[in-house]
């Protein structure tokens, strides 16, 4: 009976431990996913406004 008790223990002690590691990575990969969008937009945002200011400049 001891020994079920203290198996079901370890058992569950794993669980957690596997569901804290997922939440870890998935929260790891959000804020990979957040940074690039950013950096991304960045870009983009800086091309659109050199484009704007080509298209008003034609002489550039």
């Amino acid at each position: 009976m001891r020994r079920k008790q203290k198996e079901m223990r370890r058992k569950q002690k794993e669980m957690r431990r596997k569901q804290k590691e997922m939440r870890r990575k998935q929260k790891e990969i959000r804020r990979k996913i957040a940074l690039a969008s950013v950096f991304y937009f960045k870009i983009f945002y800086f091309f659109a406004s050199f484009l704007r200011l080509a298209r008003y400049q034609p002489d550039l």
